[in-house]
């Protein structure tokens, strides 16, 4: 039996369902602080810092200190870069879907931010990126399901469905942007290297 490497389909798939996990297990703490009269703020900052933590201690252990100052350094010569991106996929993202757990349940801002699924090709198109036409009928499937979820909890047009659902939609719109311009600028770096 050969060893799997971190790279290998089974690791992938087992990464992305932990990752899944511990991310819907987000907006239940989310829905669970505004209900303790807790601020949305709370969130937003401790996801990160517990965000940074935990990447800093696996890269120690993965790639080592000298990894890590290279890090810093790329942040460093690059930090405008940095913040911009990493305020629309980070930033942005997350303090909407923060913010969105005062008026909605849990559940409710989780589908609803899948309509980033729906906004992401249409954002490579603007990025100059193609995109199979056929994912457009599974964009369509994500929308309509979103839809239905605002509709069955009633969500409407009132204030608490308006301030809900908008962070939301920005956060949908914030997290593809951001992560697209991390990769355009990934992509442009490896062109440039020797």
């Amino acid at each position: 039996m050969s060893k799997l490497s971190h790279s290998s389909l089974p690791v992938l798939i087992l990464v992305g369902l932990i990752s899944a996990a511990l991310f819907s297990l987000t907006f239940v703490v989310n829905y669970n602080i505004s209900f303790s009269n807790g601020h949305w703020v709370w969130t937003a900052v401790l996801r990160y810092v517990f965000t940074i933590a935990i990447l800093v201690v696996i890269l120690l252990a993965l790639k080592g200190n000298a990894y890590i100052k290279s890090l810093f350094s790329v942040f460093y010569h690059h930090w405008g870069f940095w913040v911009i991106a990493g305020s629309l996929s980070c930033g942005l993202f997350y303090t909407g879907l923060a913010f969105s757990a005062e008026y909605l349940r849990g559940w409710v801002v989780a589908a609803t931010f899948q309509l980033t699924i729906v906004f992401s090709p249409f954002i490579l198109l603007m990025m100059g990126y193609r995109f199979n036409p056929w994912l457009l009928p599974f964009s369509l499937l994500v929308l309509s399901g979103a839809m239905m979820v605002n509709w069955q909890n009633d969500t409407g047009l009132g204030e608490a469905g308006i301030a809900g659902l908008l962070p939301v939609l920005v956060s949908a719109l914030a997290y593809p942007i951001g992560n697209q311009l991390v990769n355009s600028a990934k992509t442009a770096a490896s062109l440039l290297s020797p």
